[in-house]
């Protein structure tokens, strides 16, 4: 009790009460919606730059099973003109236009200069072969030349130099894609497109780890699904690599756009694993 007492003493003065101690804290700032926006627009920002770093910086290594190895990255300037030559190639090797190569393939090499900087909107990936005893076919690193519609892509020579044997993109925005009149996949997913694998190297496992690795970028970028598109006519071939890989058809064309004189395809998809962490 005497303890209480004191205390309760101690609180008191003649005249009465002790006046509360006044707080010398500034006011909590108000934060204004234009503040919030700006606020929210730097984190987005970082975001978006944590994404580009991880992606530009992204490397995968396949051994494959003479010695040598699949090193898969983001396209390096370097191997521009090498990943020109392989698209200008495999499209017009598809679309049938050998009249047209030299302007298939300008019209690739200045949308690839756009793209190699476009993370985290899009990567563009390239596989190289290191270490491949005689070369194997494939394009030197900084080599290029004129599509005419036959392989222009030069030996990597003796002594396991690197050459580039593949190539693939991923998109991650609508407006790094092209726009179709049919099965356009959703705005917002990862969107593998532009795969080519040179002629000498298919058959050998380097599309299935393109596609591994644009499914690792995708996962980086923080996407749960996977879209691509099959042309019924390479069903044969490609379905069986992406049916393998877990891709299924959602969405397909009608007979009808075979009267527009247009090729008919299916929209495939996979879900992908959650981003860790």
């Amino acid at each position: 009790m005497k303890a209480q007492g004191a205390l309760a003493a101690s609180r008191v003065r003649p005249g009465g009460l002790r006046p509360a101690a006044r707080s010398h804290r500034a006011p909590a700032a108000r934060r204004t919606p234009a503040a919030a926006r700006t606020a929210a627009a730097a984190a987005t920002a970082t975001t978006a730059g944590d994404a580009a770093s991880q992606l530009l910086s992204y490397r995968s290594v396949t051994a494959l099973p003479d010695g040598g190895r699949i090193v898969i990255t983001a396209l390096q300037p370097d191997w521009l003109e090498p990943c020109a030559d392989l698209l200008a190639d495999s499209f017009i090797a598809a679309a049938g236009l050998p009249a047209y190569g030299r302007f298939v393939r300008v019209r690739i090499g200045a949308y690839l200069r756009e793209h190699i900087d476009l993370p985290p909107k899009a990567l563009v990936l390239t596989a190289v072969v290191e270490g491949q005893p005689g070369g194997g076919g494939g394009a030197e690193r900084g080599s290029g030349g004129d599509s005419s519609g036959a392989s222009t892509s030069s030996s990597g020579g003796g002594g396991g130099g690197a050459v580039l044997v593949g190539t693939a993109e991923v998109s991650f925005d609508r407006s790094t894609r092209s726009q179709y009149l049919t099965l356009n996949p959703p705005a917002g997913c990862a969107y593998i497109c532009n795969c080519a694998v040179d002629p000498a190297w298919r058959r050998r496992g380097v599309a299935a780890a393109l596609m591994r690795a644009l499914e690792e970028a995708a996962v980086i970028a923080g996407e749960r699904y996977a879209y691509l598109h099959l042309r019924f006519k390479d069903d044969a071939e490609a379905g069986a690599l992406y049916r393998g890989l877990g891709y299924e058809e959602c969405q397909r064309d009608g007979f009808w756009l075979v009267l527009l004189g247009m090729e008919r395809r299916w929209l495939m998809r996979k879900e992908l694993p959650p981003k860790a962490g």
